[in-house]
């Protein structure tokens, strides 16, 4: 899994999954929910990828950028990632 890229061009706060209990961290204010994310980069050539991102959160979006769960490969268009986001929102809601 990729680290976080050092600055965003483009950011969008997709949805906010609540945790389930059994993976909250005691001493974490950022533990309560999951952030899905979605993750535009400017790559040479100005053209656009795109990746799907997991974060810990607390339920009003404030997420650990330091934590990242869960990193998608890139997509090269924005309805593309927007789809997997969908499927990874439906995944990580089955899990509770």
């Amino acid at each position: 899994m990729n680290t976080l890229t050092n600055s965003y061009v483009d950011f969008f706060q997709k949805s906010i999954i609540l945790l389930p209990s059994v993976k909250m961290k005691n001493n974490s204010t950022f533990c309560s929910h999951w952030l899905i994310a979605i993750e535009g980069n400017l790559e040479k050539k100005r053209k656009y990828s795109w990746r799907v991102a997991v974060y810990p959160s607390s339920e009003t979006g404030n997420f650990e950028w330091n934590e990242l769960v869960y990193q998608s490969e890139r997509f090269d268009s924005f309805n593309s990632a927007c789809a997997h986001a969908r499927e990874t929102e439906a995944l990580y809601k089955k899990v509770n």
